[in-house]
This record gives structure tokens, sequence and C-alpha cells, in this order.
């Protein structure tokens, strides 16, 4: 859509269809999809996914699919409408998704139901792979539908079940369920799915911009009123949220706009998408008052002294010619050798200035108060400009030599401009530095590189950089992008893929240092901390991958939750609200010590 590149995107970032990579994982639907994942490897039956209209079931149930299609060992389909006129019809549509041909017109109920149970013992058993059949509009199921389900689970080894059924559904659903109690009793899990929050709305939002932008930032086309609005508006419902915004960025580009404000969807939602041009009051009320002020003072050069236009008039006439004249004094008074600030000299005895042009009267000299001293000239008044006078070139400055760049602290070895200045007598705590300031000589022993990076579905380098180093910033980007010659297009890295990640140290906080982190999973290799890190949607938590070297356990990939903590007790807190089979591996753990070099940059964490 090439009329949403004034907005410096590339498509439509509020569709509102259910792309699975536009999905958000706020904390309700990725606790959700965790639960619902780790209920289908457990082969655990029934699961049930309800909410409102418009919170987000249908796209969360392409993700689902997303995420099962990655893995080999589960064979998923999914029945769009579960509203079957005959028992008869579902059971042929099972058996062509699990056996791959059409049944015969003369086949029973019964053989249907038979070859279904004896291709789910093929693959369930004698193959070892996990059968899923997700089910969408779960309110639409008819009676005869829902009693077909109760048979497919009781299909099932001493083990496990052999087809593992998911139904997303909106609220009407329920009652259904509950009219069958035999079917009720089988229920796995229930999960309800509830409208966004403001934190969770902006980042949606933010989200899907993002990941519709040209660039690798998102646009700020929201200002923070205008999410409040739409959130206010649409009580949090994704659906809402999205079709909202749609209609705002019509209204925007209706308009040449290219930011929007709360008065445009305030406009835009009472007008049904047209909003009308903003009025900028304070701009007017200038304006109004510059063109009475003009207006006044014409009116009096024409009036005599004696009214109140004439004499301000005359005032601000006399006012004009006092300034332009005082402003022409002070250009003749600035001195030919001018004084120059002492941030930009070294504390040195400095020659006497050369001999002043004669069209400008030197000052008058200082007696010095030793006879072997002679001070410099006082300088004549007038403002300290900074000017730099070829005919009168400043004395070079005295510098010490310079000191080696490995006993410079961190945030002084950049280049400057300026000489060199002694530090201040009193003690100011030196500030953290950025990032992309530490510097970029490895220590010894220690690899060039993170390791190479297979990606198996197609990825932007962008998104890759800040799940590697934790934030984006062009400086990584141009690091990998030399790493990898053979990279043609940094916005699309194609499937199948490898990327060679670059060791880029940088500045470890002291608050994450001492504080509490709870550890995931520790892996060994970039690529086996990438996998685990793709199933991050699912965790119910946000988790990021720090890297880290030390000469003894060489290079290491930790996977940590939100953090750090100051309280222990706070990490095993979060730790006990995790899903059992994620919570039995996570450990509370503090960060590698003093000699660890690490290769994440921790400036947008809350610390």
């Amino acid at each position: 859509m090439q009329y949403f590149e004034i907005l410096n995107l590339k498509n439509e970032p509020f569709s509102n269809s259910p792309d699975p990579e536009f999905f958000f994982g706020s904390r309700g639907h990725a606790e959700c999809l965790r639960k619902v994942e780790i209920a289908i490897r457990l082969r655990r039956g029934l699961n049930v996914v309800y909410g409102e209209v418009g919170t987000g079931k249908t796209t969360l149930c392409r993700q689902l699919l997303r995420v099962m299609a990655r893995d080999q060992e589960i064979v998923a389909h999914l029945v769009l409408d579960p509203s079957f006129s005959t028992a008869r019809e579902f059971l042929a549509s099972l058996h062509r998704m699990l056996l791959g041909v059409e049944p015969s017109a003369e086949a029973s109920e019964f053989a249907l139901k038979e070859a279904i149970k004896n291709a789910l013992f093929r693959l369930g058993v004698e193959e070892g792979k996990i059968v899923v059949l997700i089910v969408d509009e779960g309110q639409k199921a008819g009676a005869e539908f829902l009693e077909l389900l109760r048979e497919l689970l009781n299909y099932e080894t001493n083990q496990a079940k052999l087809l593992q059924i998911v139904i997303f559904g909106q609220r009407e659903f329920m009652p259904l369920l509950a009219a069958r109690p035999n079917l009720e009793d089988r229920v796995n899990l229930t999960m309800e799915l509830r409208p966004l929050n403001l934190d969770e709305t902006r980042e949606m939002i933010s989200y899907r911009l993002r990941k519709a932008a040209t660039t690798f930032k998102a646009p700020h086309i929201f200002s923070e009123g205008a999410l409040r609005a739409v959130h206010k508006a649409t009580g949090g419902y994704p659906r809402k949220v999205i079709g909202l915004c749609h209609r705002v960025l019509l209204a925007m580009l209706m308009q040449n706009r290219t930011r929007a404000d709360r008065a445009l969807v305030r406009a835009v939602l009472a007008g049904g998408g047209e909003a009308a041009p903003r009025t900028n009051r304070l701009a007017l009320g200038v304006v109004v008052a510059s063109l009475v002020l003009a207006g006044f003072l014409v009116g009096g050069a024409f009036m005599t002294p004696d009214t109140l236009p004439g004499r301000s008039y005359r005032y601000f006439s006399w006012w004009a010619k006092q300034g332009v004249e005082e402003l022409v004094s002070t250009r003749q008074a600035v001195p030919a050798t001018l004084p120059v600030s002492p941030r930009d000299i070294a504390p040195a005895p400095a020659p006497a200035p050369a001999p002043a042009p004669s069209s400008v009267p030197a000052p008058a000299p200082v007696p010095a108060t030793r006879p072997e001293a002679t001070a410099p000239p006082a300088p004549a008044a007038g403002p300290m400009v900074r000017v730099k006078l070829e005919s009168s070139p400043a004395p070079a400055p005295v510098q010490d030599p310079p000191l080696p760049v490995e006993s410079l602290p961190v945030a002084a070895r950049k280049p400057s401009p300026r000489p060199a200045v002694p530090a201040a007598p009193a003690e100011v705590p030196a500030a953290a530095p950025a990032a992309d300031e530490v510097e970029t000589v490895l220590p010894s022993g220690c690899p060039p590189a993170l390791g190479r990076l297979r990606i198996n579905q197609g990825e932007i380098l962008s998104d890759v950089i800040s799940k590697v180093y934790g934030v984006y910033r062009m400086v990584r980007l141009d690091r990998v992008a030399a790493a990898n010659p053979g990279l043609s297009d940094p916005d699309l890295v194609p499937a199948g893929s490898t990327v060679l990640m670059p060791s880029i140290p940088m500045y470890m906080p002291k608050a994450a240092r001492q504080g509490y982190w709870l550890r995931l999973g520790s892996f060994s290799t970039l690529q086996q901390a990438w996998e685990f890190l793709d199933r991050a949607p699912a965790a119910g938590v946000k988790q990021r991958m720090v890297p880290w070297w030390t000469p003894g356990q060489g290079l290491r990939f930790d996977i940590v939750a939100r953090g750090p903590f100051r309280e222990e007790a706070a990490a095993e807190a979060l730790r006990a609200d995790l899903p059992p089979d994620l919570a039995a591996q996570a450990q509370v753990v503090q960060l590698a010590g003093e000699d660890a070099v690490y290769f994440t940059d921790f400036t947008n964490w809350k610390l």
C-alpha cells in the first residue's frame, strides 16, 4: 500500500486479518498460549479458551498453529467453523485431515470412526507424534459435534490421549459446555482472555507499527494523549483498538498529517472516520495579537503625539533606534584579541598577546605586582564573543603528554576536539558510559564472535540484533553486516541462512551485577539459546538473552526473566508464578563476577 509510505510504513499495521506476524503477546495472551502448549505436549486431552468478542482469540489460535508447525513431532489441524449439519459430515472432514483421502460415500459413521481411531493409533503410538485438533468459533458447535468430541477423547493409551483438542470460543460456549457434564468433566484447562490494560494497549500499537515500519524503529505516530484516548474508547479490546487505529491512520492520510493527538482520535470517534482540521489556539492568538499591534502602531504614525497611539508609536521608534545604536557600538567595542575561555587552554603561562591593530585603541597596561612578571592586558569592555581572528591567532596551549588509551576511563576514550582539561579537585561520581562507548578490544582469550545463528524462519536483521544484544542500534547493524558480507538484504534474512554474530562487549551496570535474576536456562551455544528464546511468547513473562564470557567458563548464553530484583524473595515469587515444568528448571542467581565480559545492552532495562 503505497499511500502508507508518508508515515514510513511498508504495509497496513492495523489489518483486521488474524496475521500471526502481528501477534502481540501480552501477559494474558502469552500465559494462555504457554499453558495450552504445555497441555498439548503433555497430551492432557481437552482445553478451552474463551473470551468476549474482539479479545484476540482467533489471532491466538493462528499463533498456536504457528508454534505447533515448528515442531515436526506435532501434527495440527484446524476446524474454522464447527457448525456441521450432520455428524457424518464432521467425521468425513476429520477422515480427510488424518488419512489424506476422501472417504467412500458408502462408509457408515462406525466405519469412519474406526478409520479415524486406527489413524490416531498409528500416528500417536507407532510414529510417536502428537495429533492436535484446534477448533475456532466453538460457540457455533452443535450437540452432535460436542458428543463426537467426547467420543474422540476416549481414544487413548494407558499413558495419554491420542487426540489433543483445543476449543476457542466466545463466552456463549461455556453454557453449552456446562450443559454436557460428561464433556465438561474431561476439560483439562480453561483459560479466559481479557481486554488489555493501558500499558498493554500502548505496547501492542507500538509493536504493530514496528512490524510494519520501513525502518528499524517504530514511527511515533500516536501521542500519549492519543494512546489514552484509544484505550478509553475501545476498553482495551484488541479488535476495537485495531479498528480505531486504522481509522485514525486514514484520517491522518486525508489531512496530510504525520502524527495523531487526542483531538484527532476524538474527532474520528465523533465523525465516523472524518476528522476536522485541528486549530492551534495559541498560534491563532499570536497572529491576532500581532495584527492588532501592527495596526495600532501604523495608526499611531499618522496621529498627533497627544494621543495614545501616537505616543506609543513615538516610543517604539525611539526604542528601536536606541537598540540599533547599542548593537552597532557593541560590535565596534570588540577587542582585536578576544578573551579565551579557561576550558580551551591548559593551565600554563601564556605569552603576551600580539599588538592590537591601529584602528582599535590598545587597553591600558596593568602594573605588575612583581618586577619579573608581566600581567596580560585587561580586555576591553564588551560581550564575551568567541571569534577566531586570523590576524591574531591565539597561542598554542601547553599540554601534557597524552596518557595511554588503556589507562583512560571508558568514557574518555573517544576523540575530543578540545585539549585535555585537568580534573576538578572535588570528587564527582563518574556516570555510567553508554553501551556503545565500551572498548571494542576483547580481552585475551575471548572469542571474536558469539557464534553462527541458523535462521529457520524469515527474520528481519534488526529483530535478530535485538534478541541477541538486547537493543538494536545502527552501529551494531554495521558490525553484523561487516561480519556477514554475503548477506545482501539486511531487511530480510531468508529462512535457512546462517548469520555470524560478532562479540560486542557492553557496559554492565552495578545494579545488574548485584541484583537477583530468575534464570530460565543456560546454554553453551548461541543456537541453543536462540531456539529456547524462540518459544518466549508462550512463557507468560518477558525473557531475554544474556551472552557473557569468563576465562574459566568460556562463552555462556543465559535466558533470564524480567529483572533484576533487589531482593531474592521477589525472584522466588516470580518463579512460583511460572508453569510447573518451567519453574522446575528455573534458578534464582546472580550474574557472573567482575571478570566477566557481557554482550548485552542493559540501557533500557528497569534496574
